[in-house]
């Protein structure tokens, strides 16, 4: 027959969101693109499991402020990180080996009035998880270099970066 039947079933998250908030008091970058990576690239429903087979290259949107703030705001949605415990011991890092290997990374690319590129790399060592937002605060420098205010978020700089070669074969 017709029979109704109430169900309770607790829902959870599975993304993840950041924001990169740039304060560009004092100077000016004729664009910005920004970027991640570092978070799963796939969700088992039925197991609630994530997997990180391959790296996923996050784009992020750019959020509209008033220009009263003095801040370009960048966000994304993505996968969890992998948690610090998940990592393999002889995994490689960038930085001493005293120090934890970075979890994921945000990658912005500052184009100056001149024409130039800066390239930032901002490492982060706290695992983004499921259901959080995690706001990484910088500060714009005369070089196009970001400068993280938080002594948790390491930072790579390359001025006058070039993008790679770029290869488009016939179809």
């Amino acid at each position: 027959g017709n029979k109704h039947y109430t169900f309770n079933v607790t829902l959870y998250m599975a993304n993840a969101a950041f924001a990169l908030v740039v304060d560009t008091t004092g100077y000016h970058a004729k664009d910005m693109r920004v970027f991640a990576t570092g978070f799963a690239d796939s969700y088992a429903l039925m197991d609630s499991t994530y997997t990180y087979n391959h790296t996923p290259i996050i784009r992020t949107t750019e959020v509209k402020n008033p220009a009263a703030t003095r801040r370009i705001t960048f966000r994304g949605v993505c996968f969890p990180s992998k948690d610090s415990e998940s990592l393999p011991a002889s995994m490689p890092s960038t930085r001493l080996s005293t120090e934890k290997v970075h979890l994921w990374q945000v990658r912005a690319y500052v184009t100056r009035h001149d024409g130039t590129v800066t390239e930032s790399i901002l490492y982060i060592d706290r695992p983004l998880q499921a259901a959080q937002l995690r706001i990484i605060k910088a500060r714009l420098k005369s070089d196009g270099s970001l400068q993280p205010e938080s002594q948790e978020v390491g930072v790579s700089v390359t001025l006058d970066w070039k993008q790679g070669g770029t290869y488009e074969p016939e179809l």
